[in-house]
């Protein structure tokens, strides 16, 4: 691909060049993955359009910002016009993203009530649930662009694995709630005692509440491969 001027890349920045002897038809509306900050070395008669803009003439010694994916062109001046380019690019490392997603996750349970991972009720509501069917956000909630559920498909699906394969789980979340009530822990008990299995996101909120004054009960929520790595480790010992 050809493009309508000469570019030279430094370490911190772009430096263009267009020529005055440039086709107009060139000078196409395009738009940016970053932010960027333009600023004019020389040139003259150049404008700037932004969408839904009129057009501004370009000065020598200014900068101008051009936000991220908004649509923009460069009309041909009377010169040839350079400008130095720097870009905003947001940087963000891979234990950054991790913990932002579990910031910002929220399990909704089979009645439509939303628990963040304190396990508290942050939204209520049958009809929530029954309208999107419990998730994750991130995952299944249509807003998020996945697979919304039917209106009446509102159960979520738990394997059954009865009451007594639950026995060491339940054991330990009742002593948790002695020490202290919890809505979230009486809703998992209810379950565990019908004899149905959790789901990832339960087990790992469950997990969070029980490390806290008890880290040998929080393990027993810990997935099935984690508890092989953990019991491998500690026979190696």
């Amino acid at each position: 691909m050809t493009y309508p001027f000469i570019q030279k890349e430094l370490a911190d920045r772009l430096i263009r060049e267009f020529s005055k002897d440039v086709n107009s038809s060139e000078l196409v509306w395009h738009r940016d993955r970053y932010d960027r900050d333009i600023k004019i070395v020389t040139g003259k008669g150049w404008q700037l359009q932004i969408e839904n803009s009129l057009p501004q003439t370009l000065e020598a010694g200014k900068t101008y910002h051009i936000p991220a994916e908004t649509y923009h062109r460069v009309i041909k001046g009377t010169t040839k016009l350079v400008v130095e380019i720097k870009e905003s690019k947001m940087k963000i490392t891979k234990g950054e993203l991790q913990k932002l997603i579990r910031e910002y996750e929220q399990y909704v349970d089979e009645d439509g009530n939303v628990w963040d991972d304190e396990g508290n009720v942050t939204r209520k509501g049958a009809a929530f649930g029954r309208q999107y069917g419990g998730g994750t956000y991130g995952t299944n909630a249509p807003w998020q662009g996945g697979r919304s559920r039917s209106r009446y498909s509102s159960r979520r699906k738990t394997t059954h694995v009865g009451a007594s394969a639950n026995a060491e789980k339940i054991a330990a979340v009742e002593k948790a709630l002695e020490a202290k009530p919890n809505n979230f822990l009486t809703s998992v008990l209810s379950q565990l005692k019908a004899g149905r299995g959790l789901s990832s996101k339960q087990n790992a909120i469950v997990k969070k509440i029980l490390a806290k004054s008890n880290k040998e009960a929080a393990a027993l929520f810990e997935s099935r491969l984690r508890r092989l790595i953990r019991e491998k480790l500690l026979a190696a010992k």
